[in-house]
Parts: structure tokens; C-alpha cells; sequence
């Protein structure tokens, strides 16, 4: 909430900012990326959408500590098969990944073309899952004004190409978004439960039923002021040594699988806070 205060102040975030919490204008962004790069046409609400509202300063703590990372909200759009792949959600981000040192209100694109240099052996990005990137501004009064005042000059020439122009990049071509249940990869589930024997065996059980493996458990010591925070944002009334922060990493899995494990997680009486999930960044 207070870094949300300070992104009011800089104008870098609205006076309501559930567009910018919610994820809602990060999917507005990519359903005109994704027109214009792969033709995909979509509405609003038809791809899986994760804002930031349950992200809670521990989960950066486990992020950084145990995930040699940081969290990012990002948007992503990339074939998969014969559908497109879309989604906005945070991501943990490994320290090594560009997108780890993208801060502030500056905004970044990348992206990676079929014929574009670096994709074989020999080129310098070989590996990468980028070839290009845009990165600048993207929120605050100058910024914005920029931009508005572009768009005038633009019409005031009688040159509006980007409303009369080609909408797309690629050829007319039927593409469909793949289902939100469909998408795969591997995943953080951050839990808080009451401390007793037995909770972490049964929570594994939970993911196997789903048939998903665990990749690992992270569990820091904590200190009182990082327990009392949890507890104050969360309103939990449970004395603080009886509180139990820790992150599950999952291999492999679909979106679908997940949302089957956590509806039996979410029934248990030790479940202090409904799981917090995400995914983890991967090329693939």
C-alpha cells in the first residue's frame, strides 16, 4: 500500500488503480500486441489475467533468498502449437534475466522474431528467448504527455495510419488463444498456515492427487517485524509463533492442474490465507 502511495504521488499510477493492480490495463496492452504480431483477436477477460493485489512483501523475501530472483508482472503472448499462448500474471524472474533489472515506472518489449539474428549456434543470443527489446518510460506526466501530444500532431497532419492502417503484422490467418486451463509450466505457491506436524506431507498429497510433483520447499526464519507485517496485512489473529509462511515450487504442470490442487488445499483448517501461485519465468 505504501509503495502504491508513492506510485500516486509520482503520477506513475491512477487515482483508482485497479487497472494497474488488477492486471486489466497490462491485457489490454498485449491484446493489441498480440493482434498486431500474430492476428490473434481476443476481448478483454479471455485470457488468464493475475494482478498484483495478493503479492505481500514476503513473497520478494522468498523471491530473492531462496529463488535467487525477483517478482515481475508480466505480459506474454507466444505460439504454442497451432494456438497462442497469452496471459498476464506475476512471474518469478531469475536475477540473470534482463527483465529482473526493468524498475520504476520504465516499461520494456522483447521480443523474438523466427528469422531474426541470434537463434542459431553461432549467434550471440543463441539460448536466449529474446532477439529485441523497446524499454523507456511507460507511466508519469511527461511520458504520457508525449505521447497524447503525438497522436494530435499525428491527426492534425492527416496521417492516421494507425487507425485506417494494416492491423496486423502477419497475414490473415485463423488463430485461436490458447485455454487458460492449458497453460503450462512451473510454479510458486506461497502458503501461511497454523504451525503443526504433518501440514507440509499433506499439502504434497494435495498436488499429487492433482498429479503434479514438488521441485522444492523453501522455508526462511523470520523475523518478528516480517511475521507481525503478514499478520497485520492479512488480519490474522493467531499469535505470531503459530504462524507458518513457506513456498512450494512445482515442476511441470498446467494452470488447470493448479486450480484442482489448491480447491483441496484451500479446505483445510491449517490454511491461514488462501495460496498465493504463479508462475516461474521459462523460455519454453
Amino acid at each position: 500500500e505504501e509503495a502504491l502511495r508513492e506510485a500516486q504521488r509520482l503520477g506513475y499510477a491512477e487515482a483508482n488503480p485497479k487497472s494497474d493492480t488488477s492486471g486489466s490495463d497490462a491485457e489490454a496492452k498485449l491484446i493489441l500486441l498480440a493482434a498486431v504480431t500474430f492476428g490473434l483477436r481476443v476481448k478483454p477477460g479471455a485470457i488468464l489475467c493475475k494482478g498484483i493485489e495478493e503479492i505481500h512483501a514476503i513473497d520478494f523475501l522468498y523471491a530473492d533468498r531462496k529463488g535467487a530472483g525477483t517478482i515481475k508482472h508480466v505480459a506474454v503472448a507466444r505460439e504454442n502449437g497451432a494456438a497462442i499462448q497469452a496471459f498476464v500474471s506475476p512471474l518469478l524472474v531469475p536475477h540473470g534475466h534482463f527483465l529482473s533489472a526493468i524498475d520504476g515506472a520504465t516499461n520494456a518489449i522483447f521480443f523474438k522474431g523466427k528469422r531474426s539474428g541470434g537463434n542459431g549456434a553461432d549467434g550471440q543470443l543463441a539460448g536466449e528467448d529474446w532477439n529485441y527489446v523497446f524499454a523507456g518510460p511507460g507511466a508519469g506526466g511527461g511520458p504520457t504527455a508525449i505521447a497524447i501530444l503525438g497522436d494530435v500532431c499525428e491527426l492534425a497532419r492527416g496521417r492516421p495510419r494507425h487507425l485506417a492502417g494494416r492491423s496486423s503484422l502477419v497475414a490473415t490467418r485463423s488463430v485461436s488463444v490458447q485455454p487458460e486451463d492449458q497453460i503450462g509450466g512451473c510454479f510458486y505457491v506461497r502458503c501461511v498456515v497454523k504451525d503443526r506436524a504433518g501440514i507440509v506431507g499433506d499439502i504434497g498429497r494435495a498436488f499429487g492427487q492433482a498429479g503434479i510433483n514438488i521441485s522444492e520447499i523453501w522455508q526462511l526464519t523470520h523475523s518478528q517485524d516480517e511475521l507481525q507485517a503478514l499478520a497485520k496485512s492479512y488480519g490474522l489473529a493467531e499469535k505470531l509463533e503459530n504462524i507458518l509462511p513457506f513456498v512450494i515450487t512445482l515442476e511441470q504442470a498446467t494452470v488447470g492442474q493448479i486450480k484442482d490442487a489448491l480447491k483441496i488445499i484451500g479446505r483445510k483448517d491449517y490454511i491461514l490465507v488462501n495460496p498465493v501461485w504463479f508462475p516461474i519465468w521459462s523460455r519454453n
